[in-house]
């Protein structure tokens, strides 16, 4: 797993966010108070994101999404993206929910946290699952105390007590690790 997963959320939220609040022209209603802070919220979003050529890089969505200035809070539900490499899937991304705080200081996924490298990509279909995954983008760090399950062509492993990775240096830390290993069968 790689940052781009905990990018794109960051940038799906901002985006989401940035033009939901400034392309509305509307100002906040005193009705935002009566809603636990909440001054907007969208659903059915859809964004794609291309490179100077033209070519897909990231398509990303989700079901819904609430934005709460009182406590700089922002609640998604059901993000996903897919990402592009050379025009085909390369990663896919998926979680129940996910809050960012804090000017997206912190990003947390909750329910059915999964990172797929679609087979033939890069990683050779890995799969990566949790139910929480706590994310600081700034720092460019995912942890999560949850177990981990890690799926390969050759084996699996579940890391019973979670993960601390810096994506910038490349370290993973996996916690208390069962595997198990499928030697290839080919002569």
């Amino acid at each position: 797993m790689d940052s781009r997963t905990l990018t794109v959320l960051a940038i799906l939220v901002g985006g989401v966010a940035a033009w939901f609040y400034y392309g509305s022209g509307r100002p906040v209603s005193g009705n935002a108070r009566f809603n636990n802070g909440m001054d907007y919220s969208a659903r059915d979003l859809h964004i794609l994101q291309t490179d100077e050529q033209g070519h897909l890089v990231m398509r990303a969505g989700a079901q819904g999404l609430q934005h709460f200035s009182s406590h700089d809070r922002i609640e998604i539900t059901a993000p996903n993206s897919v990402w592009y490499q050379p025009g085909k899937p390369d990663t896919r991304f998926s979680a129940d929910h996910a809050i960012s705080v804090d000017d997206y200081a912190v990003v947390t996924l909750t329910g059915h946290v999964t990172v797929i490298q679609v087979p033939g990509s890069t990683a050779s279909g890995l799969t990566f699952d949790t139910e929480q995954l706590t994310g600081y983008p700034d720092k460019n760090i995912i942890q999560t105390a949850q177990p981990v399950k890690v799926q390969g062509l050759q084996g699996n492993f579940l890391a019973k007590h979670g993960l601390n990775a810096n994506l910038a240096q490349g370290v993973y830390r996996f916690n208390d690790i069962q595997a198990r290993y499928l030697p290839s069968t080919s002569p």
